[in-house]
């Protein structure tokens, strides 16, 4: 758990982590404590006491690694299918505004001409 702990940047999670340490150090399984800790919800809790009483914790962990990464994805790729046309929108009236701004003055010089 230690090495775990170096590795982890983001402090709520590492602050999850000690909390799930400590109550390992107190007697309580590692799919409890994390399920009391609310790292997983209880569905995947359920999941991983079974394991934890089956076991086979180490497929079932790697399954869940592998669930919530392609959730992960999901849902970035969804954001950024969303974020995509929104922008090209703002580039574009970013363009226009750029465009009319050199344009008008230039109108107005070539109406003073003419």
């Amino acid at each position: 758990m230690d090495v775990i702990l170096q590795s982890i940047d983001h402090p709520r999670l590492k602050e999850k982590v000690v909390q799930v340490k400590e109550r390992m150090l107190e007697g309580e399984s590692l799919s409890k404590a994390l399920v009391n800790e609310g790292v997983y919800d209880q569905g995947y809790g359920a999941l991983l006491m079974a394991a934890d009483e089956s076991g086979h914790q180490d497929e079932v962990l790697k399954t869940l690694s592998k669930h919530y990464k392609d959730d992960l994805e999901r849902m970035l790729s969804s954001f950024l299918n969303r974020l995509e046309p929104t922008m090209i929108a703002g580039l574009s009236l970013l363009v226009g505004f750029v465009l009319i701004s050199i344009m008008l003055p230039l109108m107005n010089v070539l109406q003073t001409l003419g």
